[in-house]
């Protein structure tokens, strides 16, 4: 990735019209127009065996008194097995669509969003869980969220990682506080103190607002492998507010995918230097915080990525990124203790700066 890229965030496409010759079939549900609250839309690809557990963790919610739906976006056209399971639960809340092509992951968001009958979408990878009360308190969240000067866009909602391999979710233990919610609004200074973007998950019941979604012209390939993370500059951009939760609203499923492979993560890591690189390059002040912590943030990046190799405990977690590939991305020039004291300065600052814009409802 270059930072060339990023000139998609400067100027956003209507990325809806790359694959608006596709069709997407549904097999099943109601074609009505009736408007729902909102959509739960899981993206799924040859998956079938975690898509249940995905649509199970949906269908299991809390009774709430607003009308909701899920929407079932299939990127494999010869799908029959999914098809089978849908049509086994006879649940009228559920749309199941095929693509006729596979249109890829960003595409198929772009897709289930267009086809989404809710003011607000709530993403859900097929490989990732809702806890059970999500619909009560994403409500109570949007709510909350009401009161700032710009319209809302984005809620990232927080996760915490689970593995068939190492252990399933413990849903009681991740129950939310009652009579308390804590919300934080997300703006372009975080991700230039934290060094990723705003909005990095796209998953675990993160919620968009459709219709700003539409109007920012969803999601862009040219911004792979990171476009979910700059989706929220974009909805920036256009004046939109974004907020983050601080209670658990999903599991992101780790170790189990292509998210864990060497030349996956490496890539990874590649393209959140250049996001950074873009962050440092908007003003003479983010110029300088990018002077003195580029070589920090960086390594703390390849450290977190090593870990979370570590935490996967599949058989190739013991691969570990050589000097020589780290240094094609970036060469270290300062030494490791200097790093080590800018990593806890800047730390030290993120976590001021959390703590300043953190805002508690009663609810």
């Amino acid at each position: 990735m270059t930072d060339k890229k990023f000139t998609a965030i400067e100027k956003p496409e209507n990325n809806f019209l790359k694959y608006a010759h596709v069709q997407s079939d549904l097999l099943w549900g109601g074609d009505e127009t009736e408007p729902v609250y909102l959509s739960v839309l899981i993206i799924t690809y040859k998956r079938t065996k975690m898509v249940r557990q995905a649509v199970k963790s949906v269908l299991e919610q809390e009774k709430v008194n607003y009308k909701w739906e899920i929407i079932i976006m299939d990127n494999d056209p010869e799908d029959d097995d999914l098809y089978g399971y849908i049509d086994s639960l006879q649940d009228k809340k559920i749309r199941y669509y095929r693509n006729r092509e596979n249109i890829g992951h960003e595409g198929n968001i772009n897709r289930g969003v267009e086809l989404s009958r809710g003011k607000w979408v709530a993403l859900l990878h097929d490989d990732d869980l809702l806890v059970p009360d999500y619909l009560i308190l994403i409500e109570k969240y949007i709510e909350a969220c009401s009161g700032w000067k710009h319209p809302l866009a984005y809620i990232r909602t927080k996760h915490v990682l689970f593995s068939e391999i190492c252990n399933l979710p413990d849903f009681k233990a991740n129950r939310k506080v009652e009579g308390k919610m804590f919300i934080k609004p997300e703006l372009l200074i975080e991700s230039l103190l934290r060094g990723y973007g705003p909005t990095y998950v796209n998953s675990c019941g993160s919620l968009v607002n459709r219709n700003a979604f539409l109007k920012i012209g969803g999601y862009n390939e040219k911004l792979n492998p990171i476009g979910d993370a700059t989706l929220g500059l974009i909805f920036m951009k256009f004046g939109y507010s974004l907020y983050a939760t601080e209670q658990v609203m999903g599991f992101y499923r780790q170790g189990e995918n292509l998210s864990t492979q060497k030349k996956t993560l490496l890539s990874l890591i590649e393209a959140d230097y250049c996001l950074r690189e873009y962050l440092y390059s908007k003003n003479i002040l983010t110029k300088v915080f990018g002077k003195i912590f580029r070589e920090a943030q960086f390594a703390e990046a390849v450290d977190r990525k090593i870990s979370y190799i570590e935490k996967c405990q599949t058989n190739d977690w013991k691969q570990v990124f050589t000097i020589e590939e780290i240094n094609n991305i970036h060469p270290y020039k300062k030494s490791k203790a200097v790093r080590e004291i800018l990593r806890i300065v800047r730390r030290c600052w993120v976590l001021i700066y959390r703590q300043s814009h953190l805002v508690w409802r009663e609810v």
